[in-house]
C-alpha cells in the first residue's frame, strides 16, 4: 500500500501571493497546500481525488486514532474544496476506505497509519522548502507539531 500526492502548483502560487504570515493554525491547515492524492491498494485497486493535503492528513491520522479506541465504528471525512466523502472504518485489523459511497479499499491498520504518517513528514518537508520564509510564518511552528503527532 502506498500514499502519493502532488501539489496542486497552480494553488501553491496563487497562495505565495498573499500574506499567509498571521494565518491561523487551522486556515494554514487549509489553504496552505492543495493536491492529488493516490491512494494505492492491493491488486490495482486505489482512490484518487484532491485534498487540502495538511488538513486531510491530520484528519484522517485522527480519524484512524479514534477508530483504534474505538469511539466510534464509521466515521466520514469530507473536503470543502472538491466534491468526496470518506466512508471509513475497522473490521478486523484492516481499515475500510470507501470513497464517494462506491469505491472501496482495505488496508492494514499499522501499514495504514505509517503511511499517513509519513505522508505528515513528507508534506511538512515539502513546506520548508516551498515557503522558504516558513520561519517568519505565524503558527507554523504550531503547524508542525500538529503533523509530528503520532
Amino acid at each position: 500500500m502506498k500514499l502519493l500526492y502532488k501539489i496542486d502548483l497552480q494553488h501553491y502560487q496563487e497562495t505565495c501571493k498573499k500574506n499567509i504570515s498571521d494565518y491561523s493554525v487551522a486556515t494554514l491547515g487549509e489553504n496552505l497546500i492543495w493536491g492529488d492524492v493516490l491512494i494505492l491498494g492491493n491488486e490495482n485497486a486505489y482512490l484518487s481525488f484532491k485534498a487540502d493535503l495538511i488538513k486531510f492528513s491530520y484528519d484522517l491520522y485522527d480519524v484512524l486514532k479514534n477508530l483504534k479506541i474505538n469511539k466510534a465504528s464509521v466515521y466520514n471525512l469530507h473536503n470543502m474544496y472538491e466534491l468526496y466523502e470518506f466512508e471509513i472504518k475497522m473490521e478486523a485489523d484492516n481499515v475500510l476506505l470507501k470513497l464517494d459511497r462506491k469505491k472501496k479499499v482495505a488496508f492494514n491498520y499499522n501499514d495504514f497509519c505509517q503511511e499517513i504518517y509519513k505522508l505528515k513528514q513528507n508534506i511538512m518537508n515539502d513546506i520548508k522548502i516551498l515557503f522558504k520564509d516558513h520561519h517568519n510564518i505565524n503558527n507554523m511552528e504550531k503547524l508542525f507539531s500538529l503533523l509530528l503527532e503520532q
